[in-house]
C-alpha cells in the first residue's frame, strides 16, 4: 500500500465516511485503488468495519470493481458517482477461515494484530503436554512446543551436509530452533514459512538459547495434537 494511496484515502474520507464496501471501492478506484491494494487492506483488517468477514470481502472484490466502473461518470471533466440507477451488487457471503485470515494478516503486516491463532488452541495444547515458547526458554530437558514458523535459513556444514535455523513464535514470544543435519533430512519438507509445527527437542542454553529438534510434525489447528 503506497503512501500516496493512504493520503488519497484520508482526503477522500473527509468528504464523508465510507458507508459500505461497495461505496468505498467506487469512491477510491478513481483515485488509484487497485484490487491488489484492496486485498492488502482487507488482510490487514482495515476494512473490518464494513461488517463482513475478510473472506467475504475478498470474494467480492472483483464484482465491486465492476460496479465502480458502472457508477462512475464524468460531467464537464469532473468525476461523479451515479448510485441512483445502479444498486450495489449483493454481497456473496463466504464462511470465515480464521487460520487463513490471521496468516494473511501476518503476511501483510509482519505481525499478528487481531490475535495469534494458537491462542484458540492453547488449552488443548497444554493438556497434551506442550509448553509455551516463553516457558521453553527456561527448560533444558525434553521440551514439547507448538509454534509458527515465521522464517528460516538453511546452512551448509563443513562436511557438506545441510541443517536449518528457524525463527518460530507463539502468542507468548519467539523461539529459535536448530535442526541438525540428521533431523534436517527427516523434516526438511515440514520447514516452510507459515507452517504450524509441533516439536519435541531439548533447549541448548548458549548465548542465544535454541531448541534443538529431535522430532517434528505438522500441527493442524482444530485437530488432535
Amino acid at each position: 500500500i503506497t503512501p500516496g494511496l493512504v493520503t488519497s484515502l484520508v482526503e477522500e474520507r473527509k468528504n464523508g465516511e465510507f458507508k459500505d464496501f461497495s461505496s468505498f471501492i467506487a469512491r477510491m478506484k478513481p483515485l488509484g485503488l487497485t484490487q491488489v491494494q484492496t486485498l492488502a487492506l482487507i488482510s490487514s483488517g482495515a476494512l473490518d468495519e464494513f461488517g463482513y468477514n475478510r473472506d467475504t470481502l475478498t470474494a467480492n472484490i472483483a464484482n465491486n470493481f465492476i460496479y465502480a466502473d458502472i457508477v462512475a461518470s464524468s460531467v464537464e471533466g469532473q468525476l461523479s458517482l451515479n448510485y441512483n440507477d445502479n444498486p450495489p451488487p449483493e454481497m456473496i457471503k463466504v464462511e470465515r477461515n480464521l487460520q487463513l485470515e490471521l496468516d494473511n494478516e501476518f503476511e501483510v503486516l509482519g505481525f499478528f494484530l487481531s490475535g495469534f491463532p494458537l491462542i484458540y488452541e492453547r488449552k488443548r495444547i497444554q493438556e497434551k503436554g506442550f509448553v509455551c515458547a516463553n516457558e521453553a526458554l527456561n527448560l533444558d530437558d525434553k521440551v514439547k512446543v507448538v509454534v509458527y514458523i515465521s522464517s528460516y535459513k538453511t546452512i551448509k556444514t563443513k562436511n557438506g551436509d545441510y541443517m536449518a535455523s528457524l525463527k518460530t513464535m507463539d502468542e507468548t514470544g519467539e523461539l529459535n530452533v536448530t535442526v541438525f543435519p540428521k533431523e534436517f533430512l527427516a523434516f526438511e519438507h515440514l520447514i516452510k514459512k507459515g507452517n504450524y509445527v509441533q516439536i519435541v527437542g531439548s533447549m541448548q542454553q548458549n548465548d542465544l538459547p535454541s531448541l534443538v529438534v529431535k522430532q517434528m510434525k505438522i500441527f493442524n489447528l482444530k485437530e488432535e495434537a
